[in-house]
């Protein structure tokens, strides 16, 4: 289990009885776990990135702000960017 907190990526080796805070793990401001266990994220910045363990993470994409993060699998995600008020 993971959880993007301000601290950055946290885990629950415990099943969420307890955190932990994940070393150099980037700041993110959504996850999503897909079936396989991977994990896919968005940082403060906009850029998608995504994790087998969650202990390493690879940048995918710069995306820019969005409302929700959809993981599939490892290598497969989706985002869905907020409405444009102005379209």
């Amino acid at each position: 289990m993971g959880a993007p907190l301000r601290t950055g990526c946290n885990t629950a080796p415990t099943g969420g009885h307890t955190f932990a805070v994940v070393p150099r793990a980037p700041q993110l401001t959504l996850l999503c776990a897909a079936q396989d266990g991977s994990l896919w994220g968005i940082d403060t910045a906009g850029t998608k990135l995504h994790s087998r363990t969650g202990q390493s993470w690879e940048q995918h994409a710069l995306v820019g702000p969005v409302e929700a993060v959809l993981a599939v699998d490892f290598d497969t995600a989706y985002a869905a960017k907020p409405r444009c008020s102005t379209c």
